[in-house]
């Protein structure tokens, strides 16, 4: 399964409070075809990010779904409520959160890679110690 780049991430995190659709064209568990981004998790068991939305308690992961292109002018998107704003901004944090921990691991991750390939306790030290600083 293809793991996120961080050019994945940068896009996923620029559709926070944009409305998407699944590529698949099936409906969200809300049951609409259209839901508005609220925030982010890593799904269980892929661990890869999905999306948390607006409408429902669900999540789908970013990869299935694309931002919607509005081609009818007349169309009018949900007017976003304070409360709705504050979900996608406690979705925005919490998904920072998990790039952080997901970045800290990987860099732990190459430092043990390191160590058994034969790299000094020191200079792997140092390397963790410049990168893990928070």
């Amino acid at each position: 399964m293809k793991k996120e780049t961080p050019e994945d991430v940068a896009k996923y995190t620029s559709w926070l409070g944009r409305q998407v659709v699944k590529y698949s064209g099936s409906s969200f568990k809300s049951g609409e075809k259209i839901n508005t981004v609220s925030g982010f998790r890593s799904h269980p068991v892929t661990e890869n990010f999905c999306f948390l939305f607006v409408e429902d308690e669900t999540f789908v992961e970013c990869r299935r779904c694309r931002v919607v292109e509005i081609k009818n002018t007349e169309f009018e998107s949900p007017v976003l409520t304070p409360e709705m704003n504050l979900q996608i901004a406690i979705g925005a944090v919490n998904f920072r959160d998990a790039v952080i921990k997901n970045l800290r691991q990987q860099i732990k991750n190459l430092a043990e890679e390191m160590m058994f390939q034969g790299f000094s306790k020191e200079f792997v030290d140092l390397i963790q110690f410049e990168h893990l600083q928070d």
